[in-house]
């Protein structure tokens, strides 16, 4: 837990997977101190049903995986994670003006 504090004390972290076996007051630390400095998170657990557990401590997350990982559904998530929003995929772009005629 030490690195991982050593790496989110840079500031320069988009993403952070964390594995959670239990909710205790470490992991919510670390997870705290990511979003804190705008990170995004991923959690992993060992059971789909522990998320629920999860959001109960307030431990909550933009995308979980579940044990056994794949190479591709890791990469999905985080893919999904840091693309843009749909909601900045709505905004419209703006309208370029021609100079008057006059």
């Amino acid at each position: 837990m030490k690195r991982a504090r050593e790496v989110i004390g840079t500031g320069e972290v988009a993403t952070g997977i964390l594995r959670v076996e239990r909710s205790d007051a470490t992991i919510l630390s670390i997870a705290r101190e990511l979003r804190a400095v705008g990170g995004r998170l991923i959690i992993v657990v060992d059971d789909i049903h522990a998320i629920r557990h999860l959001a109960c401590h307030r431990l909550e997350a933009d995308a979980y995986l579940s044990a056994p990982l794949t190479k591709q559904a890791v990469l999905e998530r985080v893919n999904a994670v840091l693309a843009p929003s749909e909601w900045c995929e709505r905004v419209p772009k703006p309208v370029e003006t021609l100079p008057s005629a006059t």
